[in-house]
């Protein structure tokens, strides 16, 4: 494959571009990151990352674009910055001209259009970052996109990407030989309550943690959902963590017990 790697725009004999599959590669060895639709919300959560003893604070995979829409972002988060920044700005321009919330998938297509344009030139290089939405407008109602880096996008019902996320698995640091996208396509169901999928998603962060026994604090989980009429976007705290921790071991044990 000699040369045909050197520049985004320079296609290989069988049709690829070297350098967004390189992109994509480094997606693939991030830590999973889950997304669940259901009819009551939007639930997207991944392994919070590890802090140093010496640094205050880490820093999340949630961003905020606006009150009806937020991102987990995977990848190169250095590259993520702008878009983020971006993105809220587009959100906030369209509500100042039109007087109501930018449609979710006018959000998505926008950022994809400014990736896109980094796999255009031969003096760029792909923003290596992996994004996943959750949001509301009132025309589709709850909606869970992602994006990669070729400025793709898609819509998605549950979604999961990272390790273990792909056909080609290869290694793994995982301790699980669990297929993430596996899980959810045996366990979630379009009916499915919000709890239910708030287990649904931690079920999955909870088979890929390196850890026998993780707890909640190894967990970033946030959700969309309305309360009284009005959106909210928030964190699970480690107390309810726990508690879906818990009941994912019993059911666990109880399947167990039935194969016996």
């Amino acid at each position: 494959m000699s040369g045909y790697d050197s520049y985004t725009t320079t296609f290989t004999p069988e049709g690829r571009l070297l350098q967004i599959e390189y992109a994509m590669e480094r997606i693939n060895k991030e830590k999973p990151t889950v997304g669940v639709l259901t009819k009551e919300g939007v639930i997207v959560g991944t392994e919070r990352k590890e802090k140093h003893k010496l640094q205050d604070g880490v820093k999340n995979s949630s961003h905020k674009i606006d009150d009806h829409i937020f991102c987990f972002v995977s990848g190169n988060t250095a590259d993520s910055t702008t878009l983020i920044d971006q993105a809220r700005l587009f959100s906030q321009r369209f509500t100042y001209t039109y007087n109501k919330e930018a449609p979710c998938e006018q959000v998505v297509k926008m950022v994809c259009e400014e990736k896109h344009f980094y796999t255009q030139f031969g003096s760029y290089r792909p923003l290596g970052v992996y994004f996943m939405y959750a949001g509301y407008d009132d025309v589709e109602g709850f909606q869970l996109y992602s994006s990669d880096p070729s400025g793709n996008y898609s819509s998605w019902k549950a979604h999961v990407t990272g390790q273990n996320a792909v056909a080609a698995y290869g290694s793994s640091g995982y301790s699980t030989s669990i297929n993430p996208q596996t899980i959810l396509k045996s366990d979630y169901d379009e009916d499915m309550s919000f709890k239910d999928g708030l287990k649904l998603a931690v079920k999955v962060i909870y088979k890929a943690i390196d850890t026998h026994e993780p707890k909640g604090d190894r967990f970033e989980v946030n959700y969309i959902t309305k309360q009284d009429g009005k959106l909210v976007q928030k964190e699970l705290d480690d107390e309810t963590l726990n508690t879906l921790i818990e009941e994912i071991k019993k059911e666990e044990d109880e399947e167990k017990e039935k194969e016996k």
